[in-house]
C-alpha cells in the first residue's frame, strides 16, 4: 500500500545521510514504530506523515519531498522504475550492513512482493498510492479538502468506482468529501457530476437531478467554445435527463426528454447520440411503437456495439411475446451475445446468457436453461449484478 512505499522512500533518505541527525533518529523511530506494529494500526492515509514530520526541524520540506514522489508514481512504469532502482539501491555494498538490520529486511521483503504482483495488482497499488495521499478525518475531525490536483484526482478516482459499481466509500461520506471540495471551488464541474453519480447510487432523485443541471451548467460556463460546439452538448444533456427519469420510472417524463434529445440530435448532426435515443425510446415505449422503433435503431447503431446489443435483446423479448418463432427469437439473441463477445462488453454478455436462460425455459429446454443460468451466475463481469436476471438464473437451477 501507501504507507509502505512512503517507509521505503523515508528509508532510502535515511541511508544516504542527507538529514540532519535530529532528523534521521525521529525518522527511525517513526518507521520502527510502524515496521513493528500489527496490521490496521496504522491508518492508511499520510496523516501519520504529515503529523510526524511537520513539528522538527528540516521536517517540513522532508515532507514535501517525499509527497512529490509519491505523487510522480501514478502509472505502472513509474512504479516499477521506483522498485527497481530502490532493489539496486538495497543490493549495493555500500548498504551491507543495512541488508542485516531490521530497515533492510523490510525493505527486501517490499522488493520480493512487488516483484510478485501481477500486472493488475501493480495497477491497483498505483491507485491506492494516490489515495494514501487523500486527507482522511477521525471519527471527530472534519475532512480536510486536498490540494487542487488531489481533489481532481479523488473526483475521476470516485467517479470511475461509481460508474463501475465499485464504490469503497459510504454515500453520506463520500457526499461530505465532495461538499467540502465543493467549497474551494475546485473542479466545479467534476463535483456535480460526481454528486450525480453518488445520488444515484443513494436513489436520491432530486439531488441526482439538481446535480445534474448543475454539471452542464457549468460546463457551459466554463468551457471556452464556440456556440456551435455547445450546442453538441445539448443532445447529451437530454438523453442524460432521459435515463435519470427511465430510472426513477417516470416514462412520460423519460419520454418527452428522448423526443427533445431525437430533435436536437437530428439538428447537430450527433447519429451517436441520436441512435442512443432510439434505443432508450423503444425500452420505454409501447409494443407497437416498439416494433417500429427497434429495427431502425439495430440498422442505425452498427458502430455502437452496446445499443446494437441492447436492441438486439429487446427486439426478441418482443417477438417472443409475439409468438413468433423460436428461430428467430434465438437468432437476435445470438447475434448479441456474439457483439458482446467480439466488443468486449460484459454487461452485454451477461443480459444476453440471461435472456438465453428465459427463453430456452419458454420453450421447454430445461438442459439448456440450466446451462445457460449456471454460465450467468459463474461469470465474473465486473459489473453490477442484475437482481432479476440472478433471481431467474436461481429458479432455472
Amino acid at each position: 500500500n501507501g504507507q509502505d512505499v512512503a517507509a521505503l522512500l523515508l528509508l532510502q533518505r535515511c541511508c544516504k545521510d542527507e538529514l540532519l541527525p535530529e532528523l534521521k533518529q525521529h525518522v527511525s523511530f517513526m518507521l520502527m514504530e510502524q515496521i513493528r506494529s500489527e496490521d490496521g494500526e496504522f491508518s492508511r492515509d499520510a496523516e501519520w506523515l504529515r503529523s510526524s514530520l511537520e513539528g522538527i526541524a528540516g521536517g517540513p520540506l522532508l515532507l514535501e519531498e517525499i509527497t512529490t514522489q509519491l505523487e510522480s508514481m501514478q502509472n505502472v512504469d513509474e512504479l516499477q522504475a521506483f522498485f527497481h532502482n530502490f532493489s539496486v539501491f538495497v543490493s549495493s555494498e555500500e548498504q551491507r550492513t543495512f541488508r542485516t538490520s531490521i530497515f533492510g529486511i523490510f525493505s527486501r521483503r517490499a522488493v520480493l512482493t512487488f516483484e510478485r504482483l501481477s500486472f493488475t495488482q501493480t495497477a491497483r497499488l498505483c491507485e491506492s498510492i494516490q489515495e494514501y495521499l487523500l486527507p482522511r478525518a477521525g471519527k471527530d475531525q472534519v475532512w480536510a479538502i486536498p490540494s487542487r490536483t488531489l481533489a481532481e484526482k479523488f473526483l475521476h478516482h470516485q467517479a470511475h468506482l461509481l460508474q463501475n459499481y465499485e464504490p469503497t466509500i459510504a454515500p453520506r461520506e463520500l457526499q461530505a468529501r465532495i461538499e467540502r471540495i465543493g467549497q474551494s471551488n475546485n473542479q466545479a464541474s467534476l463535483v456535480h457530476y460526481t454528486t450525480h453519480l453518488n445520488a444515484l447510487r443513494a436513489n436520491e432523485f432530486t439531488l441526482a437531478l439538481d446535480a445534474l443541471h448543475s454539471h452542464y451548467d457549468t460546463i457551459d460556463l466554463v468551457r471556452t467554445e464556440t456556440p456551435a460546439q455547445k450546442k453538441s452538448h445539448f443532445p447529451f444533456a437530454t438523453l442524460s435527463l432521459a435515463g435519470l427519469h427511465a430510472r426513477a420510472q417516470h416514462t412520460p417524463e423519460a419520454r418527452q426528454a428522448l423526443i427533445e434529445t431525437v430533435r436536437i440530435a437530428q439538428e447537430t448532426g450527433d447519429a451517436t447520440c441520436l441512435q442512443q435515443a432510439l434505443a432508450w425510446l423503444a425500452r420505454i415505449a409501447a409494443p407497437a411503437e416498439a416494433k417500429v422503433l427497434l429495427p431502425l435503431s439495430i440498422a442505425g447503431s452498427a458502430e455502437l456495439p452496446s445499443v446494437r446489443g441492447f436492441s438486439l435483446l429487446k427486439y426478441a423479448q418482443l417477438l417472443a411475446a409475439n409468438g413468433e418463432s423460436s428461430q428467430q427469437v434465438l437468432g437476435q439473441v445470438a447475434e448479441a451475445h456474439i457483439l458482446a463477445v467480439r466488443s468486449a462488453l460484459p454487461e452485454l454478455t451477461g443480459a444476453s446468457t440471461a435472456m438465453s436462460a428465459v427463453l430456452w425455459d419458454l420453450y421447454g429446454n430445461s438442459g439448456l436453461r440450466a446451462l445457460h443460468a449456471q454460465q450467468l451466475l459463474h461469470s465474473e463481469t465486473g459489473t453490477q449484478p442484475d437482481d432479476r436476471a440472478v433471481a431467474i438464473a436461481l429458479g432455472a437451477t
